[in-house]
């Protein structure tokens, strides 16, 4: 594919809102653009208290969460430290949310914010990190355990290789009506997916990075 430079300049900013020689020079500020992108992808499963309509604090809260954990990401050297960071990371980004005044509060006992929703917003940063491409460098080591944002999309694909995916009786199975929208989903859901993934693309597509395969099959999801 042969983009002109304009299609390309207006590509960027129709995804990032900002130019490229504005992003280019200052790597933070790139990343902050990066999370604040990513939030707009989940921001939709959030219920937000009707008197409250100052949702930029909230954002801002949450990205610098993002921002710092993520470079502490960038410093890992295996998958279990990855691992472990993420879920801290993913840990601090679910305290911060229900502490805000932000959120609706429910009277039964459903969550105000899930596992679910904390690793969209984590792991869309990172695409949009890999999209971006100033991390190239820091982000190649981590390829094999770069975790895939998980939505309808990505949960049918992996249906169709076999995943298992949670359903709202609490069992698993294939995908279908039953299963469990992602924004609801807790810690353990969320890690067994990951895990099962990770080992079952290196059987069916083992050329392909987890990232790589997550690109693309939800390209062909789009069609």
């Amino acid at each position: 594919m042969n983009l002109s430079l304009e299609a390309q300049e207006f590509l960027w900013y129709s995804l990032f809102y900002k130019k490229y020689d504005k992003l280019a020079d200052d790597r933070e500020y790139a990343l902050k653009i990066c999370a604040q992108r990513a939030y707009l992808d989940m921001n939709r499963t959030l219920k937000f208290d009707p008197d409250n309509t100052e949702h930029t604090d909230f954002r801002d809260e949450i990205c610098t969460i993002i921002i710092n954990g993520i470079n502490k990401l960038l410093k890992c050297f295996d998958k279990s430290e990855f691992d472990c960071k993420h879920s801290e990371i993913c840990t601090e980004i679910i305290a911060a949310a229900k502490n805000s005044n932000i959120l609706e509060k429910r009277d039964n006992c459903e969550e105000v914010f899930y596992y679910g929703q904390a690793q969209k917003w984590l792991n869309m940063t990172m695409k949009y990190m890999r999209i971006m491409g100033f991390w190239a460098d820091e982000l190649k080591p981590l390829g094999s355990y770069l975790h895939v944002p998980v939505d309808n999309i990505i949960m049918q694909k992996a249906s169709d290789i076999g995943i298992k995916l949670p359903r709202t009786d609490g069992g698993s199975g294939k995908y279908t009506d039953n299963t469990l929208p992602w924004s609801k989903w807790e810690q353990e859901n969320y890690t067994t997916f990951q895990n099962e993934l990770q080992g079952r693309l290196k059987e069916v597509s083992p050329q392909e990075m987890p990232m790589e395969w997550e690109n693309r099959v939800w390209l062909e999801g789009e069609k």
